[in-house]
């Protein structure tokens, strides 16, 4: 879509629990492209955001951690950068910390890290019964999310949207009830298209 700078896919509320030693503590983030900060562009307090050249390809072990999460259960550690922790049970490596009072992009729902496609695969919500639901077709799991191009208009976005959806309902006639739902970010459940 001609309409858009840049789309980023995201799976939002992806559980996570940070272990140290016999310690361990659950948190919500969210499992996203490698090209999510890029596009969102929080700004970081620490180190940077995902490679996507590295972190979209599986067996990826990257994070960013919220400014929030890096305070409470890292200390503010200013060496986390490059650090080694452990997330749901892998060592994962901490590419970064978000800004102070970035919480994501949505409004209601606060992330506290953020991991990258390449490890979809640990992500116990998308395997349904043994299957991978994320390399399904026929599931629905996946968001994304999309920065404008300079002069373009939700309008013009959601026009080509619309042709995207029938030429996908032509080629997949399975799917054809689905479409696109069109919203600025932070008001995904918002109602109109």
């Amino acid at each position: 879509a001609k309409a858009f700078d840049g789309v980023a896919g995201v799976y939002l509320l992806t559980p996570g629990s940070f272990t140290s030693g016999m310690e361990s503590h659950r948190h919500w983030g969210t499992l996203v492209t490698a090209n999510f900060f890029d596009l969102v562009q929080p700004g970081f307090a620490l180190g940077r955001g995902f490679d996507p050249e590295r972190d979209d390809t599986p067996g990826a072990a990257s994070i960013v951690l919220s400014y929030g999460l890096w305070q409470s259960r890292f200390g503010g550690d200013p060496a986390i950068v490059g650090r080694t922790i452990r997330w749901n049970n892998r060592a994962v490596t901490v590419t970064g910390v978000t800004a102070a009072g970035f919480r994501g992009t949505e409004l209601l729902l606060v992330t506290e890290f953020w991991v990258p496609f390449g490890m979809a695969a640990d992500v116990p919500a998308l395997q349904s019964e043994g299957n991978r639901r994320y390399l399904s077709r026929g599931s629905s799991w996946l968001m994304g999310i999309a920065r404008l191009a300079p002069g373009k208009t939700i309008q013009d976005a959601g026009a080509e949207l619309d042709v995207l959806a029938a030429n996908l309902a032509q080629q997949f006639p399975e799917q054809k009830e689905r479409a696109f739902h069109l919203q600025p970010a932070g008001q995904i459940n918002a109602g109109a298209k």
